[in-house]
């Protein structure tokens, strides 16, 4: 895990609000916040492997396939419905 995702969302937001006056902030800011619609994109693939694993019509390969996951990350979706 990374330092960045350990800090509090409060903390978070107080860095950034610093880092913003500043001009350097900028490219922080942004790297920020590309992190997080990644996160946001890994979420929604998530979501829709779980969809597709409730659906049992493919098998774990093809939803891996299909969301772009890792098969072991299938996998522990799977299990989790269990």
């Amino acid at each position: 895990m990374d330092a960045y995702a350990k800090i509090q969302p409060e903390e978070k937001e107080q860095i950034l609000n610093l880092m913003t006056e500043t001009n350097g902030g900028m490219m922080i800011r942004e790297m920020l916040m590309e992190e997080g619609l990644e996160k946001g994109r890994e979420e929604g693939r998530e979501d829709t492997a779980l969809n597709l694993l409730k659906m049992r019509m493919l098998t774990h390969q093809q939803i891996a396939q299909a969301t772009n996951l890792p098969i072991e990350k299938i996998k522990d979706l799977a299990r989790q419905l269990k």
